[in-house]
C-alpha cells in the first residue's frame, strides 16, 4: 500500500509539474505574442535603402548606395550618414501603445489621418515597405495618433513621432564645411588680419613653408579638426552669397586630387554669425556659433613647439620605442 501511495504521489507531482510547465510556457508565448503584435516597424533595419517623408507640398528622398546615404530630394547631395542611420535605428524598437479605433467605420478626419500631416515610408533591399502616417492632433495623454501602411486601424505613439513628422531637410545634409578626410590634406594656407602662412605635410609631418619652425604637430592637427568639426545650422545656394565685405579669414586645402576653400564673413544683414562661401560643395553656410571662430585670429607662433622649461624633464621616444629621459 505504501508504494501504491507513493506511485500515486508521484504522478500527482508529474501532474502538476506537467501542468506547471505548460502554464509557464504557455505565459511565455502569450508575452512574446503580445509584443510581436505590439512592434510597429515590420522591417529589419538593417536592411533599410530608402526613406521618404511627406508633408503636405515637401518631399525628402533618401537613398542608399555603396558611399552612405545621398539625398535625391528636395537636393542631390550627400546626407549625414550618422543621422540617418540613427532616425531608423530608432524607430526600430518603438510600440504601438494601444489601439484608439479600428474596423472599416474608422473616421480618419476625427484623428487628424484623413489626410495625415505627415508620412514617413521605409523601404528595405526586396522592395517591402512600412508606411507611418503621422496625425498633429493628441490624445489627453499628449500621445499621438497614427495609423501603419493601409491598416484600418488608428494607433496612440509616444510623443517621440512629433519629432520625427516635423524631420527638416536640413536635419539630414550633411552640414559639414570640410566633407572630406582631413588625413588626405597636405597643405593648408590661412590669411586672416593677423597676417598669412603656409602649411605642409613633408614626409608626414607639418612644416611652415618659408620658415624654419619647429610645429607642435599635435597643434596642427588640432587646426585641421577646427575644420573637419565645424558644421552649418543654415545652408544657401552660393548665388546668396554677400562678398560685400572683406573676408575674416581665407583658408586654401590642398590635396592629391583636388583644391578646396573657404572664406569666413560676418554681421550678415544684421545677424551676427560667421557666414562661409566654400568652394566644394559651392555654398554659402551659416556657421554654428564659435565652430570657426578661432581661425579668425589664428597665428602661427600659437602652432610652435613649446621647449621644456629649464631645468624641467622631458620624455622622448628612443628608436627601439621605449621611453628614455633627458
Amino acid at each position: 500500500m505504501k508504494v501504491k501511495g507513493r506511485g500515486i504521489l508521484v504522478v500527482c507531482l508529474l501532474v502538476f509539474g506537467g501542468l506547471a510547465v505548460y502554464d509557464f510556457l504557455s505565459s511565455k508565448q502569450n508575452e512574446e505574442r503580445k509584443q510581436l503584435e505590439a512592434r510597429l516597424m515590420l522591417l529589419n533595419f538593417q536592411q533599410v535603402e530608402k526613406v521618404e517623408i511627406h508633408r503636405q507640398t515637401e518631399h525628402i528622398l533618401l537613398l542608399r548606395d555603396k558611399q552612405g546615404w545621398r539625398m535625391e530630394q528636395p537636393f542631390k547631395e550627400r546626407a549625414d550618414n550618422e543621422v540617418v542611420d540613427k532616425f531608423i535605428k530608432d524607430i526600430y524598437p518603438e510600440r504601438i501603445l494601444e489601439v484608439a479605433a479600428e474596423g472599416p467605420q474608422v473616421n480618419w478626419i476625427q484623428y487628424g489621418l484623413d489626410p495625415a500631416f505627415s508620412s514617413i515610408t521605409l523601404t528595405d533591399t526586396k522592395g517591402r515597405k512600412d508606411s507611418f502616417h503621422i496625425s498633429e492632433k493628441k490624445n489627453f495623454e499628449n500621445n499621438i495618433f497614427a495609423r501603419r501602411n493601409k491598416e484600418s486601424k488608428v494607433v496612440i505613439l509616444n510623443p517621440s513621432w512629433e519629432g520625427r513628422a516635423n524631420k527638416a531637410v536640413l536635419d539630414f545634409r550633411d552640414r559639414r564645411i570640410f566633407k572630406f578626410n582631413i588625413a588626405a590634406v597636405d597643405e593648408l594656407i590661412l590669411r586672416n588680419s593677423k597676417g598669412s602662412f603656409t602649411l605642409q605635410r613633408v614626409d608626414g609631418k607639418w612644416k611652415v613653408r618659408g620658415f624654419n619652425l619647429n610645429l607642435d604637430q599635435n597643434k596642427v592637427r588640432e587646426l585641421l579638426k577646427i575644420l573637419a568639426d565645424a558644421k552649418a545650422d543654415r545652408i544657401e545656394e552660393a548665388d546668396k552669397a554677400d562678398l560685400s565685405q572683406a573676408p575674416l579669414f581665407h583658408v586654401e586645402v590642398r590635396m592629391e586630387d583636388k583644391k578646396w576653400s573657404v572664406k569666413g564673413s560676418q554681421e550678415i544683414q544684421g545677424e551676427r554669425k560667421i557666414f562661409a562661401l566654400t568652394s566644394e560643395p559651392k555654398s554659402w553656410l551659416r556657421v554654428v556659433s564659435g565652430d570657426l571662430d578661432e581661425l579668425i585670429k589664428k597665428e602661427l607662433v600659437s602652432l610652435e613647439a613649446v621647449a621644456p622649461a629649464k631645468g624641467e624633464t622631458a620624455t622622448l621616444e628612443s628608436s627601439t620605442g621605449s621611453e628614455v629621459q633627458k
